[in-house]
């Protein structure tokens, strides 16, 4: 858990990725 913590204080480009999954994600539904 520490790990990840460092890893996501660190680099906080992993929310920029997970809300680009979510807007392809839902593309894909309403596509």
């Amino acid at each position: 858990m520490l790990q990840v913590q460092t890893v996501q204080n660190d680099s906080p480009d992993w929310q920029v990725t997970v809300a680009v999954v979510a807007v392809l994600q839902f593309l894909l539904c309403i596509g």
